[in-house]
């Protein structure tokens, strides 16, 4: 069942990038949206000679991420949970939903998503605002839902190293090194 992440033909990614105008999980609005990496993702992708065909989920909310992943099971290479915030338990990601709200999900629900469609990388990184908050259960979540690689980043990242990391690790694991490597790569960088 695990599938090879270097496709060295075209490399299909799928970012889903929540941004809720308000919420119900205690962090302040636009704070814990200020980490994510897509601006950052689209530039470096754009530049790669490996073809990527880059989905940006929209609306960013988990019935959409759900039948996105029905609709074309097996086809996402890497599916990157962007500036991801947790809620105060760590048991839900929290999405948008239709009124671009802040919708908290199981945690457990989303991993069986990913699961089901076949998706062989995720990659999670949190939003600027929960440094006190680590994206350890939803990783865990989706370690056991049997995801064949996870990457999660263990706190916020600064606007330098969100750069930096989008422009060592996809780079790297669209034009063939495995995702170990990759990750290797970001923390010599």
């Amino acid at each position: 069942r695990q599938r090879q992440m270097c496709i060295r033909d075209r490399v299909n990614v799928l970012l889903v990038s929540p941004l809720p105008v308000s919420d119900t999980t205690s962090y302040q609005t636009g704070e814990a949206f200020a980490g994510n990496m897509a601006g950052e993702t689209l530039k470096v992708l754009e530049s790669v000679d490996t073809e990527v065909e880059l989905d940006v989920l929209r609306p960013p909310s988990y019935d959409a991420l759900v039948q996105r992943l029905r609709d074309r099971p097996g086809y996402y290479h890497l599916v990157h949970l962007d500036g991801i915030s947790v809620a105060d338990d760590e048991s839900r990601i929290v999405f948008e939903n239709a009124a671009s709200e802040a919708e908290p999900v199981d945690v457990g629900s989303v991993a069986q998503a990913l699961s089901d469609a076949s998706v062989p990388v995720v990659l999670m990184n949190s939003g600027a605002g929960h440094s006190r908050l680590t994206p350890g259960r939803a990783t865990s979540a989706l370690v056991d839902a049997r995801i064949p690689v996870v990457v999660s980043t263990a706190y916020p990242l600064s606007a330098p190293a969100r750069r930096l990391f989008t422009e060592t690790f996809y780079p790297a694991v669209v034009q063939g090194d495995d995702v170990a490597r990759a990750v290797a790569k970001v923390r010599q960088a």
